[in-house]
C-alpha cells in the first residue's frame, strides 16, 4: 500500500504543486516589475539631435531610437566625484555589454577630454558600440537638466531615458541603492528580445 500512495502524493505534486508553485514565482516577478515601474517618473524628453561628438562628429538622434539613455555630465575639471561615477558606470555597462539597446551618452568639456579619456578607458568605458562621448551643447539650446535638483552639481548624478527618449528618472551616486535600482530600472526598460521559433523540418514521405 505504501507504494501507491507514495505514487498518487508525487502525481498530485506534479499535477497540483508544480503548477502553483509556478504561478505563485510568476505572480511574484509581475508585482515586482509594477514596483519596480511604480518608480519611474516622466521628466520631460532627452534634447533632439544631432549631437556633437567630443572628435567633432556628429552623433543623429536616429542611432538611439529604441534604446535605453543612461546619461552624465562629467564635472569640470574632473574630480573625485567623476572618478566614483566612471567606476560604478563601468560596471553597469559590463553587465548590459551584450545589450546593443542600452547606450551610455556622456557628456564633457572638450577642455577636459585629455584627462577624461584614461578615465574611460581605465573603466572599460571606451565601447563605441555603446559609449559616446559629447559636448554638453544641445540644438537650439534646447534646456536640459543633469540633476533632479538643479541647486546640486552635476558631478554625482546620472540619468535615465526609456526607449522613447523620456526621463524617467535621476541617480545620485554618492547613494549606493540608487545605483542598485538605476541597474533594476534599466533591465525593466528594456525591450523584450523575442526568440527565434524552432524550426520543425518534416520528414521527407518515402
Amino acid at each position: 500500500m505504501k507504494r501507491p500512495l507514495l505514487q498518487y502524493f508525487a502525481l498530485a505534486l506534479l499535477l497540483v504543486g508544480l503548477p502553483a508553485l509556478s504561478w505563485y514565482y510568476l505572480d511574484k516577478g509581475f508585482k515586482y516589475r509594477l514596483e519596480t515601474l511604480d518608480e519611474l517618473g516622466e521628466f520631460g524628453s532627452f534634447p533632439s539631435g544631432p549631437y556633437e561628438q567630443l572628435g567633432g562628429d556628429l552623433l543623429e538622434e536616429a542611432a538611439l531610437d529604441g534604446k535605453v539613455l543612461v546619461l552624465h555630465r562629467f564635472a569640470s575639471p574632473l574630480n573625485a566625484a567623476s572618478e566614483q561615477v566612471a567606476l560604478e558606470l563601468g560596471k553597469i555597462h559590463q553587465q548590459f555589454d551584450e545589450r546593443p539597446d542600452v547606450r551610455f551618452l556622456l557628456f564633457s568639456d572638450a577642455a577636459d577630454s585629455a584627462a577624461l579619456l584614461p578615465l574611460l578607458e581605465k573603466n572599460r568605458l571606451t565601447d563605441p558600440a555603446q559609449v559616446d562621448l559629447l559636448r554638453p551643447a544641445f540644438q537650439g539650446n534646447q534646456p536640459f537638466s543633469f540633476v533632479r535638483d538643479t541647486k546640486s552639481s552635476s558631478a554625482s548624478w546620472v540619468v535615465l531615458a526609456d526607449t522613447s527618449g523620456v526621463i524617467r528618472q535621476y541617480y545620485d551616486f554618492t547613494d549606493g541603492n540608487r545605483i542598485r535600482r538605476l541597474v533594476e530600472h534599466i533591465a525593466t526598460l528594456m525591450p523584450v528580445v523575442e526568440r527565434a521559433k524552432p524550426v520543425l523540418k518534416r520528414e521527407k514521405e518515402k
